[in-house]
């Protein structure tokens, strides 16, 4: 389990130096895309 959350905490955090985004942001943008597509 700790290894589980280490690479969690590690990809976001990569996510977030390289990317600008948090793993967070990025779900949320994809939810709100996948709405959007709902919505047409």
């Amino acid at each position: 389990v700790a290894e589980n959350v280490f690479a969690h905490i590690l990809a976001n955090e990569l996510m977030i130096k390289f990317g600008g985004d948090s793993l967070g942001e990025m779900m949320g943008n994809y939810k709100s895309y996948m709405e959007g597509l709902k919505k047409r």
